[in-house]
């Protein structure tokens, strides 16, 4: 069995210390409310499928801008959830860019688009696609 290595007291206050400090400059990926809006929920969603295929691929954010032929500011902004800036449509848009490059990304939007655009499903029908989007989540 491992030992748990406990960290010190003062060990713990620098890390709250330095977290505190990044907030305030911003470098702190923004949360999701409880209580988001729909649209938000939607962009959130969105950036994460720029993160997970940064982590799954071990690039970084400045080659996936490369990759994408977008802005690395506008890739800085999606990668750490700064939303405000952009309408659901324009993330979607890059999410295409990425959806080019990436099959599972293509799997998951073309997934999105058949639950929200099909008729409605029975709940058997409904827990089968929830399944297979959970696969991506």
């Amino acid at each position: 069995m491992k030992k748990k290595i406990i960290p010190s007291t003062d060990a713990v206050l620098d890390f709250i210390d330095h977290v505190e400090k990044e907030a305030k400059k911003g470098n702190i990926p923004k949360v999701l409310e409880k209580d988001a809006s729909f649209e938000e929920q939607m962009k959130y969603s969105l950036c994460k499928l720029f993160v997970r295929f940064v982590v799954k691929n071990g690039i970084k954010a400045v080659e996936l801008a490369e990759m994408l032929k977008l802005p690395k500011t506008r890739i800085s902004d999606i990668m750490n959830y700064k939303t405000d800036k952009y309408t659901v449509d324009r993330l979607l848009s890059y999410a295409w860019k990425l959806a080019e490059a990436d099959a599972p990304t293509r799997e998951h939007l073309h997934l999105m688009f058949e639950v929200l655009s099909g008729p409605v499903r029975s709940v058997k029908e409904t827990k089968k696609i929830e399944k297979e989007l959970l696969k991506y989540a």
